[in-house]
């Protein structure tokens, strides 16, 4: 089974979605003010408020891309936070009370009363020992009628590193950010002891990655 086979099934769930940008925002700032208010989120609400923005013209190289698809008509972004590919913590960003921290952007389309989600990315860097150093949920536009195919699933997440990528069902703004809020979290109040697999498994990457293997 190809990972298109996969998709067929995951881009098929109907997803629950307000009427209109506005109010998906709504929706997602009610959610991060209410785990800032129950402690599940350390940045002030001040920052929430000016972190959560909606560009209503999408950035060039995006709208571009939307008019080559003919979904530029009606589309806006959200975002929660500064493009952030580097991962500097200096960027305008979320943070959870545990240390770690996320943005995101969406791209939607008003249509008939109606939101449609475009494509998305949220991304959740930890602090060391969570496993992981980030994970990143991606939604893509879809591939172009009679251009290049796709080389990897609309909806997938990258595991920690930007080369692996999981095919997961498409999902709402507001289910992603849940699960970025409230769950990815340890289950157990110490972290659990890693392998000698894993152990030489850092070991050696850290090598690779600085050079003195």
């Amino acid at each position: 089974m190809s990972w298109r086979d996969v998709e067929a099934h995951t881009q098929s769930r109907p997803l629950v979605l307000p009427s209109s940008a506005r109010d998906l925002k709504r929706k997602l700032r009610a959610l991060l003010l209410g785990a800032r208010d129950t402690g599940e989120l350390s940045s002030p609400h001040k920052d929430i408020h000016e972190t959560l923005t909606t560009l209503r013209e999408p950035r060039p190289s995006l709208a571009d891309k939307l008019k080559a698809r003919s979904l530029h008509q009606g589309a806006c972004c959200l975002e929660g936070g500064d493009p952030n590919r580097s991962r500097d913590p200096a960027g305008r960003h979320l943070r959870r009370s545990d240390g770690a921290w996320f943005d995101f952007s969406i791209t939607v389309r008003e249509i008939d009363s109606q939101v449609e989600v475009l494509t998305y990315r949220f991304e959740i860097r930890f602090p060391p020992g969570f496993g992981a150093p980030f994970l990143r949920f991606d939604h893509n536009l879809p591939e172009v009628v009679g251009g290049k195919p796709a080389t990897e699933p609309r909806s997938h997440l990258h595991p920690g590193h930007d080369d692996l990528r999981v095919p997961t069902p498409q999902m709402s703004p507001e289910e992603i950010m849940r699960i970025l809020v409230y769950e990815l979290r340890p289950e157990r109040a110490k972290l659990k002891t890693p392998t000698p697999f894993e152990i030489g498994w850092y070991k050696d990457t850290h090598m690779l990655l600085t050079g003195s293997g």
